[in-house]
């Protein structure tokens, strides 16, 4: 208000163009700011992006290491013991006898406990395996409700339903499993 009062030359306390200089440099400042920390944030993006996963390869029937950042939507992907998911994940098979896997979401959620997740039953998996493995998957639109997801597995006309048990977060810390694919 000090800035508009300025501009009314019976309440001139100080030239106009002077009055207009703290309003600039705190603007100036802010977008300085600003500009820095995309930039931190470009670098820091780039160098998870060049981390590397294992990819199953469904004509060699074999996994190969790649880049994050040239992860799709449909790959399937190994994740070891103490390894961060490169992305959202719905669980297929685990190195543990009763189909259970434990995250570590505490980079998301701030939680510090393991949260258990588990296989979803899907027709035939344990006959065919990866090789023959043909789904179809529908699951919720990404949302930033970390608490709930709901979808289903389609195979052979059978449909399974997967909930958020079914699932691992990008970001979240595969722990007390050897592997999960």
């Amino acid at each position: 208000t000090m800035l508009a009062l300025n501009w009314i030359p019976q309440l001139n306390a100080i030239g106009k163009h002077f009055s207009v200089m703290p309003l600039l440099i705190v603007i100036f400042t802010d977008a300085i700011k600003d500009l820095y920390e995309d930039i931190r944030r470009g670098k820091q993006d780039e160098q998870i992006n060049q981390r590397e996963c294992y990819v199953y390869d469904k004509f060699k029937f074999t996994y190969f290491k790649q880049k994050w950042r040239d992860i799709k939507v449909g790959n399937v992907i190994k994740v070891l013991c103490k390894q961060e998911l490169p992305a959202d994940c719905v669980l297929i098979d685990t190195s543990d006898e009763f189909g259970f896997a434990y995250a570590d979401t505490s980079l998301l959620d701030g939680e510090t406990n393991l949260k258990q997740k588990f296989l979803p039953k899907i027709p035939d998996f344990e006959n065919t395996g990866l090789r023959n493995l043909s789904i179809k998957m529908c699951v919720d639109k990404p949302n930033n409700d970390l608490s709930k997801l709901n979808g289903y597995i389609e195979s052979e006309g059978d449909k399974v339903a997967l909930n958020l048990d079914n699932f691992m977060l990008r970001g979240s810390e595969l722990r007390n499993t050897d592997y999960i694919i």
